[in-house]
């Protein structure tokens, strides 16, 4: 046998009152959920809005970035590219100057007062090796830091 309470719901009138309650679960859940989704459109929309912004500026300072790097290989090429010197550059040597480490002279040795030279001065100074190739390196060298340097400047203007 069926309880009555089952039976009540099965019959005519239970039945419709059974229905109703049913589609009016099924109504507010469907308003629940319509209204779930669209507090979270809402705050997509939002969240959309703010990573577009970030979007926009990250690409910003990417371009600025590209321009600094190609502005920095624009001024490296020219670096390169640029004609050097290859005239000699000598140091001459004195070979009368002692060697480092041995002792100088005193205050009372027999040298010229300041501002005083004494005959045949230079005439026993020998040609010391060319530098240029070392110049001319490290002048490339700190053209390289220069223009390293003028780029990250470039990035945070």
């Amino acid at each position: 046998m069926m309880p009555i309470w089952l039976m009540g719901l099965l019959s005519g009138r239970g039945l419709k009152i059974s229905a109703l309650i049913l589609l009016g679960g099924a109504v507010a859940f469907a308003g629940w959920k319509a209204n779930d989704w669209r507090t979270d459109a809402v705050r997509l929309r939002t969240e959309l809005a703010a990573a577009e912004s970030r979007l926009a500026n990250v690409q910003i300072a990417m371009r600025a970035a590209q321009s600094a790097s190609e502005d920095y290989q624009n001024e490296l090429e020219a670096i390169r590219s640029r004609p050097v010197s290859t005239s000699p550059v000598r140091l001459c040597i004195n070979p009368r100057v002692p060697a480092r480490g041995r002792a100088q002279p005193g205050p009372d040795a027999g040298t010229a007062p300041a501002g005083v030279v004494s005959d045949g001065a230079g005439a026993d100074l020998e040609e010391g090796p060319d530098i240029r190739p070392d110049l001319n390196e490290l002048m490339r060298k700190v053209e390289q830091e220069m223009a390293k340097l003028r780029a990250l400047q470039g990035l945070h203007d």
